[in-house]
Parts: structure tokens; C-alpha cells; sequence
């Protein structure tokens, strides 16, 4: 073996030793605890579209904000639209709104499903924890949110 071969050699060694000897990067605690009470979700793999199996992952909440297709009504009736494509932050303290999904609630047929897949197109399913500390405990201080949403991607299929 040439001697520079020998030190091309050494030095991915080196640095393969070193990355390895490095610490990882740990997790923030809200993270932890997220982590180490997350449900298990078992879906069924839906082998044909608007067939038998689930049709719908839990999904980013990004994907629907802010898309034109989505309407914000208010509770007073099912007609008027007080936002097309609503921001996140305007749905803060609307109690009884809700937002409306292209088609039609009371007959779907394909349409709610072939929607879902059409926008989901892409992101990783997602799953949110809202971590809560007990009161008096080193969580809960002035300085530190009484609580904290988590967002978890999981990728798995076990």
C-alpha cells in the first residue's frame, strides 16, 4: 500500500472514530416525555383507493392552513365565511367555527379521501403532544411555558 493511500486510509478512520465518539445531540426534555408516552397507532393499509383500510394519517396541520381550498365558517350558520384559506393564528379563541373541506360532509363518496391524498402529497404524517408540567414541579416556573405542543414526525411502519 502507498504511503498516501496509508494516510487517505488513517484520516477517514480518524474521522470515522470521531464522529462516532461524538456525543449526540439530546433531545429537549418536552421532546423526552413525548417520545416516552407516545400512543401506537396501528393503521390498516388501504390497498385500493376508497377501499377497505385507513384513508387518512395524521397529518401536518401546516398543510391546511393558509390553503385556498379551506373556508373558516362562523357558528351562527352553515353559509357565511368569515375567512378563505384562515392562518393558524386567526383560529385562536373562535369557539364554534369551524373549517370547511372542499365536497360534501353528508355524501362524500371519494371526494373527501382523493382530497386528503391530493394535499398530503409529500409531508410525513405527523403527530402533536401538548406536554403539561405539574404544578410546583422544576417544569413550571415564570420563566418556562405552563405548557408546550411538540410536533413528532414518524416515519416507521412496524
Amino acid at each position: 500500500m502507498s504511503t498516501r493511500r496509508a494516510a487517505v486510509t488513517l484520516a477517514c478512520l480518524a474521522a470515522t472514530a470521531a464522529a462516532l465518539a461524538a456525543p449526540a445531540r439530546a433531545a429537549p426534555p418536552d421532546e423526552d416525555l413525548a417520545e416516552k408516552y407516545a400512543p401506537v397507532v396501528r393503521l390498516v393499509e388501504q390497498e385500493e383507493e376508497c377501499g377497505y383500510g385507513e384513508a387518512y394519517l395524521p397529518l401536518d396541520v401546516d398543510v391546511l392552513m393558509q390553503n385556498e381550498e379551506i373556508v373558516l365558517r362562523g357558528p351562527w350558520d352553515a353559509v357565511n365565511v368569515v375567512e378563505i384559506a384562515p392562518a393558524a393564528t386567526g383560529l385562536t379563541g373562535k369557539v364554534g367555527y369551524h373549517l370547511d373541506f372542499p365536497g360534501d360532509a353528508l355524501d362524500p363518496g371519494c371526494s373527501y379521501e382523493q382530497w386528503s391524498k391530493r394535499v398530503t402529497e409529500g409531508p410525513q404524517p405527523t403527530v402533536y403532544a401538548r406536554v403539561v408540567p405539574e404544578p410546583g414541579s422544576q417544569g413550571s416556573s415564570p420563566s418556562r411555558p405552563a405548557a408546550s405542543s411538540v410536533r413528532a414526525r414518524r416515519t416507521s411502519s412496524a
